[in-house]
């Protein structure tokens, strides 16, 4: 029995403590019942009976060591939470079982964000691996609701409450389910919530001097499950039958070879194994070494806060030997391997951010900066709407451009999106590779937000520190949509004093600093050289090694001020407009006192053919685009591009957004196209319209029905489209034709002369090339077969040839048709092929070429 147990409600000689005793131990009986279940509802968890319960007293000993700590009053307390903080790992626990969880916001969160939105099958090992995940996030706060739930007794047909004693259960339930839930809490939350909680001696108790100081028993609770970890939770006898999996069944290993956890004479929680770890439990040894830490944290946190509320703290103070792995070695043994960290790190962590955070990934494109600030604040928008903070037309992006003294510019990027935590700002945003909407801890952050069905464009966790290639003097001011329970405000501030080379550090932003709304606000200046830099776009062409310099202003800076103002106006807004030409919320642009909205949301599908082309290309161009709908809405503004390619970088590209951003390019295509999907790749190049068939063909019969007399050749890409459309992709002679056409012509002429494609100039011709051209005159019964000509892309470049191969559509084969219509005017025919023929003439000079002759027979 433990000396905290027997010093407190172990004594006998007191009408108190055995009225304390005795309802303790009706609680405890009726929590064993409870919690007896646990292992085989929840096959995997290491042990969490009543004999985990029982054995927090014997840690709670090591922990605050062999003195008198708590009064009687307190040890109650203690011991409910004790038997509280695991019990509702059980259906029982919830009403109407595991089953009515799947009704809880947790529940939809969790299935949206790790299983695709699909409710796993019943009684199938992901809803088992669901479960767990939802009952392990949810047991804290539930055992907080358990204490002041009824059963109903069948024998008696009367009802009972874990604690029968109806004075202590109104006096002190609340609190026990309190610090029950606190285990779950992080340190700082506990502190914040309990350090003015002391709760005073009850009326209906003679001695009036057991006060009960929340704050201590929080920490005990943490601390002694934390440093719980020896082989009572992890037994043989159960283990061969539950047969853990993954890192549950590490910590069944090392639990299972560690003895108790000892306190030493100088302070320390010493952690020993009976037996050695080998090569094969490497795993196991270094979960145990990562668990020791983390119980290092909680004592070192415990000693700090009950130091800093004038609370007596631990005896434990810190956990032995924790400062390196070999150190840790000398108790919990290894064989035959030395346990050095030798794990894969990074000796320059600055070095390695700035680079696969900025130019390695970005190469020279300097606007990406923008563009990853922007889409955060877009991203924060959207999810305040799906949240129901903002309304469905509400949010903007508003961008303030200043020039400062020293004649660099200050340039300030804002929303009035859902804002950030101090955790978010501190652990998420800073840490390299995270992202918060495809991470667990946005389940935590916002709730309900993953069952919207909300899709962020963000999901590296790298594009904000593509800021770092155009600056290194950034600020994040912060106002989160409303305050955490564990944190103190809502208003943070971090600071990048000299961009990757120094520490970051946050604070309190002053009272001028601050967003009056929910929202982030992103600055940094920017040197005049490099801001110039950001009004061109560069395009290189691999294929001839050509640079193209789009200019996005119109005109070069010059020795007048008020042109130099247009300039930089007009073009600061056209490289916005070029970087999100289908945003979908406005974006305002702040510059010398004047505030314009450059882009109104989704105005893409409303502005003239003429604008979104110079909107997308930086050029003046007025060419007829074609929408392209899905389910009604348009979602594509689109044309055939009329010259032929071969090698498509060549050409200018349609190009493909996502919520608003370039995020793919279309060759072969002129236009915008919206994308349901997000990027694969971090460039954010690579999105591409997957919409059905049916809207492609669509805006194909658009195009045909509008511009009969489109080039043959892309006429052909688009018949593919609709095979059943008969185009103007023949010719009879000269002039192009409809296959009705060649249709009227069989009724006229009992033979015709076939060419498998068009008639070229060739070396054989007994002309000048310069004669061919404009002067051959083909015959009136020679018809030109069309040939859909082949296509080569580059480094994977998409092409619209590629979105069609998707649909698995039959190749169309013209001498078939041609045949059949034959076959349908003629009836019976036959074909000779007689190789060469005259086909036409060239100034009298015959031209011969391989021909089908075809003959209607008698």
């Amino acid at each position: 029995m433990s000396t905290l147990w027997q010093s407190t409600l172990g004594k006998s000689d007191d009408k108190g403590i055995e009225k304390l005793r005795n309802s303790f131990l009706d609680f405890r009986k009726k929590v064993e019942a409870l919690v007896k279940n646990i292992e085989t509802e929840l096959p995997g968890l290491t042990i969490h009976d009543i004999t985990h319960i029982d054995s927090l007293w014997e840690v709670s000993d090591q922990i605050i060591g062999e003195r008198l700590y708590l009064n009687p009053m307190e040890a109650y307390v203690l011991g409910g939470a004790f038997l509280l903080h695991d019990a509702a790992h059980v259906s029982v626990a919830y009403e109407g079982g595991f089953e009515a969880l799947k009704e809880k916001d947790e529940w939809k969160d969790l299935i949206s964000l790790k299983f695709n939105n699909i409710e796993p099958e019943h009684g199938s090992a992901e809803e088992k691996k669901a479960i767990f995940e939802i009952v392990r996030q949810l047991h804290a706060h539930q055992a907080r609701t358990l204490i002041k739930r009824s059963w109903k007794s069948e024998a008696s047909n009367s009802y009972y409450f874990l604690i029968s004693d109806e004075e202590i259960r109104n006096y002190y339930s609340e609190l026990i389910g309190e610090i029950a839930e606190s285990h779950h809490w992080s340190s700082k939350k506990v502190y914040d919530t309990f350090l003015e909680r002391r709760v005073n001696a009850p009326a209906f108790f003679d001695n009036n001097t057991w006060e009960v100081d929340a704050l201590k028993i929080a920490f005990i609770l943490r601390t002694a499950d934390a440093a719980h970890i020896d082989s009572r939770r992890a037994p043989i006898y159960s283990y061969s039958f539950l047969s853990p999996e993954g890192i549950s069944r590490e910590h069944w290993h090392f639990q299972n070879k560690l003895g108790r956890a000892t306190l030493t004479n100088n302070n320390f929680l010493r952690i020993s194994s009976g037996s050695s770890f080998t090569e094969n439990e490497r795993n196991s040894w270094w979960l145990a070494f990562d668990t020791a830490k983390m119980i290092n944290t909680e004592l070192h946190d415990a000693y700090n806060y009950l130091s800093e509320a004038g609370r007596e703290p631990f005896e434990a103070r810190k956990v032995l030997a924790v400062d390196t792995p070999s150190n840790f070695s000398k108790y919990v043994k290894a064989e035959g391997w030395e346990p050095e960290d030798i794990s894969i790190h990074v000796s320059n962590l600055p070095r390695l951010i700035s680079t696969l955070g900025g130019k390695a990934l970005y190469g020279e494109k300097k606007h990406v900066g923008i563009r990853e600030l922007i889409q955060n604040g877009l991203d924060a928008i959207f999810a305040a709407r799906k949240l129901g903070y903002l309304e469905d037309n509400e949010g903007a992006i508003n961008i303030n451009l200043q020039k400062i003294e020293n004649g660099d510019w200050s340039i300030t990027i804002s929303d009035n999106g859902l804002g950030m935590s101090r955790y978010v700002l501190s652990d998420i945003l800073l840490d390299f590779g995270k992202s918060l909407w495809s991470c667990d801890d946005v389940r935590y952050e916002h709730p309900k937000l993953s069952q919207t069905g909300f899709s962020s464009i963000g999901q590296f966790g790298i594009g904000f520190y593509s800021v770092f290639m155009l600056s290194n003097k950034v600020s994040v001011i912060t106002n989160r949509y409303r305050s955490k329970t564990d944190e103190s405000g809502t208003h943070w501030k971090l600071t990048f004093p000299n961009g990757l080379n120094e520490r970051p550090f946050i604070s309190q932003p002053t009272e001028d600093e601050r967003i009056k709304r929910h929202g982030t606000k992103v600055s940094f200046t920017i040197d005049d050289e490099s801001f110039q830099k950001l009004l061109i776009v560069k395009k290189k062409q691999k294929y001839n090694f050509i640079e193209d310099i789009f200019e996005i202003a119109p005109s070069p800076l010059d020795e007048d001020d008020e042109s130099n103002e247009k300039y930089i106006h007009k073009g600061f807004s056209n490289l916005i407009k070029w970087i999100f030409p289908s945003c979908e919320i406005n974006i305002t642009l702040s510059y010398n006192g004047i505030k314009e909205t450059i882009l109104t949301a989704d105005d893409w599908k409303t502005i003239s053919d003429e604008e979104l082309l110079s909107r997308i290309h930086n050029g003046n161009e007025a060419k007829k685009l074609y929408p392209l709908k899905y389910n009604g809405e348009v979602v594509g503004r689109l044309r055939i591009v009329e010259a032929p390619y071969y090698y498509v970088t060549e050409r200018p590209s349609a190009v493909v957004s996502f919520k608003g951003a370039r995020a793919g390019q279309i060759y072969g295509l002129q236009g915008i196209c919206r994308s349901i999907s997000n990027n694969e790749k971090a460039e954010r190049n690579d999105a591409l319209p997957d919409y059905p068939m049916e809207c492609w063909k669509d805006w194909a019969y658009q195009i045909v029905k509008s511009e009969p007399l489109l080039l043959t050749t892309y006429l052909l890409r688009l018949h593919a489209l609709i095979p059943d459309e008969d185009l103007r992709v023949w010719y009879i002679g000269h002039e192009r034709c409809y296959l009705s056409d060649i249709k009227s012509l069989l009724r006229e002429q009992d033979e015709i002369i076939v060419v498998n494609g068009s008639i070229d100039y060739e070396d054989d011709d007994d002309i000048k090339p310069s004669e061919f051209e404009g002067s051959l005159i083909l015959n009136d019964n020679v018809i030109l077969a069309p040939i859909r000509q082949s296509h080569y892309s580059q480094n994977n470049n998409i092409t619209l040839d590629d979105i069609m191969s998707k649909f698995n559509m039959p190749e169309i084969k013209y001498y078939d048709l041609l045949e059949a219509t034959m076959r349908d005017v003629w009836g019976e025919f036959t074909e000779d092929d007689e190789g060469y023929r005259v086909v036409g003439y060239v100034n009298g000079t015959e031209i011969t070429r391989h021909t089908s002759i075809y003959k209607k027979m008698d």
